[in-house]
């Protein structure tokens, strides 16, 4: 049964509104910057109606959906999500508007003389933007103030989440073609801003479920410890004067045990950090039977906080990292490894398969995208979260089929392949709310009213539409992709998932890693040069010059990842998309963007096992020369050399204990709420960015 907006919007705030996921992403597919319009050829700024530079104007709290930046509407709590989209929404202010009046706001049209490469004759082309705008000035819905974000001020509508909101589908010629907006203006109903908002705030994009996997679950136990241990250790034990002669012997035991521990400290493995804590509890239980009851209270407390630990670190429910060793994706040395996976929140229900699972992580259905990070330091001893990968399985073959078939992948009507579920209920809903509304009308009419014509006329339409979203998709595909001989090809299965273009979800991961990293205490965030990791993933392929089969670099890495210093290390013209992104993310949080020094393990550990780089054949082509190159790595790094003498000791100012990165400097104003959409300054052509 088909439900109006206000019960679809009631049901998604019951399904949304508990257990939000704690605060915490396969080579790129599409190895293109996100398409922040749909156009041909680069794009000029577009412009932005000038707001008055007034006093900021704000509107009671508890009436005035904007919050402030990214905040969604809420007032005290920072959501883990955000969107410019909503808070350029809050700024049309109160009241109903038209589909065209809703268009123009987030959206600038222009048309611009295209040359055909055939024919060589113009013609125009119409090209759409999604709208710039500034934080901090007035506008009618008020100012939209800006005190979390230091950098560059300006905001700006992604048709990306125009899409994924169900607002909005646009072809490739700029043409609307589905959406909330596209049903108001067949209909001709003005929206409510309340509407609009409330269907961007329930986006199941801002609703992301994150689950973190860990490597080492002792050192956060160890570290919870670490004041009981030291409260024990270092205070006086009184013993009863019965005590056995004995007693003191097991304290002295339990405090060497505990004392490792600390002794050790983050070179200790996860089973000799079980060992002592075992140890140590075996000769705590025979001690509290010696001593005095303060003590025995002492001794108990320190005993529960230990079986804790132990429990914790047992857990079957603790996620625990998959990939650490797949050499081809991780360079080792770090410290802290993790991986994290970023899904869909639940079913979605209109996909042929609602719960899909992947190869990478295949229990957790409808996964976007995983990334793997860890622990490293500059020179100087600043903290690195260095991100290893992002890699996503979502959107591959439906990349390719898009491309193929020269769509936009965001048009979202029943001819094609890839239509958001979200906004097909949001889109029903309006029209089922639609047509009560007529129906009502036409029962309020006299016998022979003419306007009964154009109500029925109106339904017609709306039933027309409504019955798009249920017709068998395979049979309309079937038909639209008949070959010749009559006989249709293979028809891919119905599936939605956002982040269809690999520097959106790379841009979404930027964001999670930023956001961690401020809430951590790291002084910068760098993605590992295609030339230390990624390049380790080759493919094979006869060359028929040499007449052997060689390896080589597999198409996107070097694009996505980019060198060190930010360029396609395969075109050194063009930036690659995560350190562009970066730059992007520096500007907006008021810091820069450069090449670091970063170390292959910890510098404070000296002694360090390393694995040399691959030996290669003289055959060896440049890409197998460089691939083997990059197989170096420190893989352990200690305090004290216990092996006798086969670890390599390297000084901290040794310049080969470190390497290049590109990296963004970290500041507290990354803790605030993820902005799960591009901010712009990345239009491209829609066919080449598929």
């Amino acid at each position: 049964m088909v439900r109006g907006l206000g019960s679809l919007f009631k049901a998604l705030g019951k399904r949304f509104g508990k257990d939000k996921p704690e605060p915490r992403p396969t080579e790129p597919v599409v190895p293109q910057s996100v398409d922040e319009s749909i156009a041909m050829g680069v794009q000029k700024r577009p412009q932005v109606p000038v707001p008055s530079r007034q006093v900021p104007v704000r509107f009671d709290p508890s009436d005035n959906p904007y919050q402030g930046p990214l905040n969604m509407g809420e007032i005290g709590n920072r959501p883990m999500f955000g969107s410019q989209l909503y808070d350029w929404a809050t700024a049309k202010g109160k009241g109903q508007f038209t589909a065209d009046e809703w268009l123009d706001h987030f959206l600038t049209r222009s048309t611009k003389k295209v040359k055909s490469p055939l024919s060589g004759m113009e013609f125009e082309v119409k090209t759409i933007n999604g709208r710039n705008f500034d934080y901090g000035k007035n506008y009618e819905g008020g100012n939209l103030y800006n005190e979390l974000f230091p950098g560059n001020n300006a905001g700006r509508v992604s048709l990306e989440e125009l899409f994924d909101t169900g607002l909005a589908g646009f072809d490739k010629y700029g043409n609307l073609t589905s959406g909330l907006l596209h049903a108001a203006k067949q209909t001709g109903v003005k929206l409510d801003t309340k509407q609009v908002l409330d269907i961007i705030k329930n986006n199941p994009v801002n609703r992301l479920e994150v689950k973190t996997f860990v490597s080492q679950p002792h050192m956060k136990v160890m570290k919870n410890m670490q004041d009981e241990i030291a409260d024990f250790t270092n205070k006086q034990i009184l013993f009863k004067s019965s005590a056995g002669e004995n007693a003191r012997g097991y304290l002295a035991q339990a405090k060497k045990n505990l004392n490792q521990i600390f002794k050790e400290g983050e070179e200790m493995s996860a089973r000799d950090f079980r060992y002592e804590v075992d140890e140590a509890r075996r000769n705590l239980v025979i001690l509290r039977n010696e001593v005095t009851p303060n003590a025995k209270i002492r001794i108990n407390q320190l005993i529960g906080k230990m079986d804790d630990a132990v429990k914790e670190i047992d857990n079957p429910k603790t996620p625990k990292v998959k990939y650490q060793d797949q050499s081809t994706y991780t360079l080792a040395g770090g410290e802290n490894y993790r991986e994290i996976v970023v899904k869909y929140p639940g079913p979605i229900a209109r996909n042929d398969n609602p719960l899909k699972g992947f190869g990478h992580y295949g229990e957790e259905k409808n996964m976007l995208y995983f990334s793997r990070f860890d622990t490293r330091y500059t020179p100087d001893g600043k903290k690195v979260l260095f991100i290893h990968d992002v890699q996503s399985d979502a959107n591959q073959k439906m990349a390719k089929l898009i491309r193929r078939a020269k769509m936009t992948g965001f048009e979202g009507n029943a001819e094609t392949f890839r239509r958001n579920p979200y906004m097909e209920d949001v889109t029903t809903a309006f029209y089922e709310d639609a047509r009560k509304k007529l129906v009502r009308e036409l029962d309020q009419l006299t016998p022979g009213d003419p306007k009964a014509n154009t109500i029925f006329s109106q339904l017609k339409e709306i039933n027309r539409n409504i019955g798009r979203f249920s017709e068998t998709r395979r049979d309309q595909l079937a038909n639209k992709l008949r070959d010749r001989s009559g006989v249709a090809p293979g028809i891919p299965e119905r599936q939605y998932y956002p982040f269809l273009q690999s520097s959106s979800y790379g841009n979404h991961a930027l964001r999670m890693h930023l956001k961690r990293a401020a809430e951590e205490g790291y002084d910068y965030v760098a993605i590992a040069p295609y030339e230390r990791v990624s390049i380790r993933d080759g493919t094979q392929k006869y060359n028929r010059l040499t007449q052997r089969s060689e390896t080589v670099g597999r198409e996107g890495n070097s694009l996505f990842y980019g060198n060190a210093y930010g360029k396609d290390p395969q075109n050194p013209k063009v930036q690659a998309i995560m350190p562009k992104l970066m730059k992007q993310n520096a500007k907006f949080h008021g810091t820069d963007a450069r090449t670091i020094k970063v170390a292959f393990s910890d510098p404070k550990k000296p002694y360090k096992e390393i694995k040399k780089a691959d030996s290669v054949d003289e055959k060896a082509n440049a890409y197998e020369r460089a691939a083997a190159k990059a197989r170096f790595e420190h893989t352990a790094a200690y305090s004290v050399d216990k092996t006798g003498g086969t670890l390599t000791k390297v000084d901290p100012s040794d310049p080969n204990l470190y390497f290049d990165a590109f990296a963004i400097k970290v500041t507290p104003s990354m803790k605030g709420p993820v902005q799960s959409y591009s901010t712009g300054g990345l239009a491209v052509d829609i066919f080449k960015s598929l």
